[in-house]
């Protein structure tokens, strides 16, 4: 009965994506960055939830296009360019990589990888087209904000509720299918939610004029370090601690800049835990096991990776597998976003990814200069807000990326979604208030 109710729901959404395909962007992305699926598995057990969205959302944005009611003019620029790059770097990697032929078994991996690959571009591209108003950016930016307090939500509880069953090691997974896993499985990952999601949490709560709304998503804020401290995630507690510190030192009010900094050791001592607590003081200790020279050691076989497969890399998906024969180590991804698009896929992936980060930055440092004025609306403050916390979010997820291997984290494509659509708004009404409604 649960899952016709489902069904019912999920082609009642899909029938409206038709007629608004920007409901079906966002349907989407509820379900990649909150991941009820996961949350609630044995409701979506069977039920291919994602794969019906993409469909009535792809049917909507072909009726819009040949009706008239949709351009193209969000699509042609530069970060897009590279964005296609990006992806057909990938497949070409998929098809010709140098390892390909050697680890035939892992087939049936690459291929469902190329699959999720596949979709993620497919569903940014779609989204370019549709995501044309600061209503739909605000919009995306309250999925964030949800996702990122019910999850907040949920983490702690399993803390409170001592559900050690979603700790490993000592270290909270997120949540996920124990039939059909879940991209929080991994704790470094569902740290990275967090990271993305306080900066969305901080700026659009000074929009509100609502006191209690705003100070109840600050307040959110604390349980955030604490779902970050509970993953033990090293890379999620450096992401939280530039992310805050940007925030601050972008803020007009530079007085709070230590009684936060103080506010957040504090909290960080009574609340971290022994496990945070121990894998943090290993950031900058230097073992010979030690995490930090593992990654070195991937890092230096990534680059002989490329030395020998230049343009097609060792192929999709076998970063892992070709690791061992370049340096002496165990089989691991490269933990550094940047060096696995570069070994897997080629030099043309890891240009592509880097102009695309210097191309976001480049769009939004032109949108902040454009509102740096006094005098702003509450629309040109919107803009701003809405400009702040995907930059920011975009900064921690940058920082990451050099310590996790984030290739597929769709988070990172919704806040070049929010980029692109912001700076395009900008460009198409020059010389006017950035007035979409």
């Amino acid at each position: 009965m649960s899952q016709i109710l489902l069904y019912s729901i999920l082609f009642l959404s899909g029938f409206w994506s038709i007629i608004t395909p920007s409901v079906g962007v966002v349907l989407y992305y509820i379900l990649a960055v909150l991941g009820p699926q996961y949350i609630w598995w044995w409701q979506f057990e069977n039920v291919r939830s994602s794969f019906i969205i993409i469909l009535f959302l792809s049917l909507g944005t072909v009726y819009k296009i040949f009706s008239g009611e949709l351009v193209s003019k969000f699509i042609f620029n530069k970060l897009n360019f590279f964005m296609l790059v990006l992806w057909i770097s990938v497949s070409i990697s998929h098809f010709f990589g140098g390892y390909n032929d050697i680890y035939i078994g892992l087939s049936s991996y690459t291929a469902e990888l190329f699959y999720r690959y596949n979709v993620v571009f497919f569903v940014y591209f779609i989204s370019i087209i549709v995501i044309d108003s600061k209503k739909n950016v605000k919009f995306l930016s309250i999925v964030v904000i949800v996702s990122v307090i019910y999850l907040t939500y949920w983490a702690n509880h399993q803390y409170l509720s001592q559900n050690w069953f979603q700790f490993r090691f000592g270290r909270l997974m997120g949540p996920f299918s124990p039939v059909g896993g879940s991209i929080y499985k991994d704790e470094n990952t569902f740290a990275m939610l967090f990271v993305v999601g306080v900066p969305f949490l901080y700026y659009l709560a000074t929009l509100s004029y609502n006191r209690i709304l705003k100070y109840s998503m600050w307040l959110v804020i604390p349980l955030s370090w604490h779902a970050i401290f509970l993953t033990g995630s090293r890379g999620g507690l450096v992401g939280i601690g530039f992310v805050t510190l940007m925030m601050l030192f972008l803020s007009e009010r530079k007085v709070l800049v230590l009684p936060l900094l103080i506010f957040f050791l504090i909290f960080f001592q009574w609340q971290a835990g022994d496990s945070m607590k121990e894998r943090s003081e290993s950031i900058s200790v230097d073992t010979q096991e030690s995490s930090a020279q593992q990654r070195l050691k991937a890092w230096e076989g990534g680059f002989k990776m490329l030395a020998d497969y230049p343009l097609s890399g060792v192929g999709l998906g076998m970063f892992k597998e070709a690791l061992p024969l370049y340096v002496d180590t165990n089989k691991r991804v490269a933990h550094n976003t940047f060096i696995q698009y570069l070994a897997e896929s080629g030099i043309f992936a890891g240009i592509s990814y880097l102009s695309i980060i210097f191309l976001f930055f480049k769009n939004s440092f032109q949108i902040k200069n454009k509102f740096s004025g006094a005098n702003l609306t509450h629309n040109d403050l919107e803009i701003v807000a809405l400009n702040n916390a995907s930059t920011v979010a975009f900064s921690g997820f940058v920082v990451c990326s050099l310590f996790l291997s984030l290739n597929t984290y769709e988070i990172f494509f919704l806040l070049i979604l929010i980029n692109n659509t912001l700076a395009k708004l900008l460009e198409t009404h020059l010389g006017k208030e950035l007035s979409i409604q």
